[in-house]
This record gives C-alpha cells, sequence and structure tokens, in this order.
C-alpha cells in the first residue's frame, strides 16, 4: 500500500507546479489529475484489495 500512496504522492506533487502557474487548460488538466489520483487511492485501491481478497479466498 506505500507503493501505490508514494506514486500517488509523486503525481500530485509533480502536478502541483502546474496548478498553480498554468494557465487555463494546464490549471485544469492538473486539477484533474489531482483529483483523479486522490480518488484512484481512496476508491479503486481498496476496491481491487476486497477482489484479490475474494479470488485468493482470504476474505
Amino acid at each position: 500500500f506505500s507503493i501505490i500512496l508514494g506514486a500517488a504522492a509523486t503525481t500530485a506533487v509533480a502536478m502541483l507546479p502546474l496548478l498553480y502557474m498554468g494557465f487555463g487548460a494546464l490549471t485544469g488538466f492538473a486539477l484533474i489529475i489531482i483529483l483523479g489520483v486522490i480518488l484512484g487511492v481512496a476508491i479503486a485501491r481498496p476496491a481491487y484489495g476486497r477482489i484479490i481478497g475474494h479470488i485468493l479466498g482470504t476474505s
């Protein structure tokens, strides 16, 4: 789980300069990427964990 959080944090930090200094479409792009990363970690990661647990029979 720490690798996923690390990758998400790296992506979000890489988008921060675009968010603050970008113009028009770049600002929107950075915002959507950051929101997508947050949603991906908050929703998709636990869902995949449950699916894999179900497949492997651990849950």
